[in-house]
């Protein structure tokens, strides 16, 4: 805006005072004892392994790839701590909003960039991101490679942009079925006779921003837009405002993202995420090698956290379970994985999950676990979308549930808890144990908002 509102001088000072409490984000020279006061602080990171959290200063931390084995180093310490026990490294808050000025890639592999496109070919999508070390160079990818291509300033929410980017992201997984038990008869989790098999995608289809469909070929994407061509049409130039996202023609996908190996996913500030091995971690860099990028080099400063997977942990949400049980009398209700029960993300008294299982009453699932693994780790809660907001559907107890778990058939563990209470943190012995079977009850409210998460639900080896 080009207004300009007259500042009386007596007001000068209280404006002034208003800028160096912080309510903006620049920083303000307001002389040298101000200034002192401002400096910042070393930022700290959170390490959070099997056994304990660890705090440190970002410069301060680094991992060193011997051999198989990751070591984990703090002030160029060993601290006896291998990567593989190593849950998550908490580093910054993501950003809240998306530049829509980027276009996202969705790539075969899982991964996902937010990026500037710049001049492509017919082969390969050139692009630059802030996101690595070499933050000026143009990177390239080839087609092939890529899932999908998004452009969220062309959606009408961020509600709507995220909807339709889940189903391309191979970390969203599809919802465990749950089958109705007559007579508490118990049912094996199976395929749906009557669900369709999706059938694979033999062209390239381009959704425009008005909701239109049109399927052809994508010649190139470059900094102008998408080139695209179609039966009818012909070769059509689209700028980036006409198009909401172009999905590419099936293509075989890389192996199965639940590898055993040790693999680092890395998450962004601007929500952008890499899938890799770890190489090393040292003087705000991260190397490894993406799966759909190949050896990268990541900028430390716009890492949001690091997620260990292939380690120690094995998490329910990656497994298949043996029988999937639902005793309510009116419908059998699915299991969403690493989601709560509404398809939203698992959230617990402000505190967000990217693992677990979301259920609600009258529902079970049995896991045959076997050997190999110690111990049974979860944090149990009501999910935030239950708190109650009427003074009604809290004298009806809603909100609430019983969490159990079954060891080879004996109750374990028992507890009720509701939207008001705090995350509760489970851990049980399971070595010799075959069978865990985890259930969820009905409290006072029986289904009112029943929405159960077993957050970070995992299977400790060691």
């Amino acid at each position: 805006m080009n207004r300009a509102f007259p500042i009386p001088r007596h007001s000068t000072v209280f404006f002034l005072s208003f800028l160096s409490w912080g309510l903006f984000s620049f920083p303000i020279t307001l002389g040298a004892q101000e200034q002192e006061v401002e400096k910042e602080t070393p930022k700290q990171i959170e390490i959070v392994t099997l056994k304990k959290n660890l705090n440190c200063p970002k410069g301060d931390f680094s991992w060193v790839r011997e051999g198989e084995e990751v070591a984990l180093k703090i002030g160029g310490q060993d601290q006896g701590i291998s990567l593989k026990d190593v849950v998550r490294i908490e580093m910054a808050q993501a950003n809240p909003l998306l530049d829509l000025d980027k276009v996202l890639l969705v790539l075969r592999s899982g991964e996902r960039l937010y990026v500037n496109l710049d001049d492509g070919t017919e082969e390969f999508v050139k692009f630059k991101t802030q996101n690595f070390v070499s933050k000026n160079e143009v990177q390239q990818i080839s087609l092939e490679n890529i899932k999908a291509l998004l452009v969220p300033k062309s959606f009408e929410s961020r509600k709507t942009f995220n909807k339709f980017q889940a189903k391309f992201s191979q970390g969203t997984q599809s919802p465990i079925k749950v089958r109705q038990s007559q007579w508490n008869k118990k049912s094996k989790e199976t395929a749906d006779p009557e669900a369709k098999e999706t059938e694979a995608l033999e062209d390239d289809r381009l959704l425009t921003s008005e909701g239109t469909s049109i399927l052809g070929l994508l010649l190139k994407v470059d900094s102008k837009g998408f080139l695209f061509e179609n039966d009818e049409l012909g070769e059509v130039q689209l700028s980036k405002t006409k198009i909401r996202a172009v999905e590419i023609a099936d293509e075989e996908e890389p192996g199965s993202g639940n590898s055993t190996r040790l693999r680092v996913l890395v998450l962004m500030k601007d929500h952008s995420r890499f899938l890799g091995l770890p190489t090393s971690l040292k003087d705000g860099r991260l190397d490894f090698k993406s799966r759909g990028l190949g050896s990268i080099a990541i900028d430390l400063d716009e890492v949001q956290s690091i997620e260990i997977l292939g380690g120690n942990a094995t998490y329910l949400s990656d497994l298949s379970p043996t029988e999937s049980v639902s005793k309510d009398p009116f419908s059998a209700r699915d299991v969403q994985r690493d989601r709560n029960v509404r398809g939203g993300p698992l959230k617990i008294r402000d505190k967000e999950y990217r693992k677990g299982l979301g259920m609600r009453s009258h529902t079970s699932l049995s896991f045959k676990i076997g050997s190999g693994f110690k111990r049974f780790q979860a944090i149990l809660g009501i999910d935030d979308e239950a708190r109650q907001s009427s003074l009604e559907s809290r004298r009806q107890g809603g909100g609430t549930a019983i969490f159990k778990v079954y060891l080879d058939g004996q109750v374990s563990f028992q507890r009720q808890l509701s939207f008001v209470d705090p995350a509760e943190r489970l851990d049980l012995p399971v070595e010799g144990v075959q069978v865990l079977r985890i259930e969820v009850d009905y409290g006072p409210g029986l289904w009112i908002q029943d929405y159960a998460n077993w957050a970070d639900a995992r299977l400790i080896r060691s």
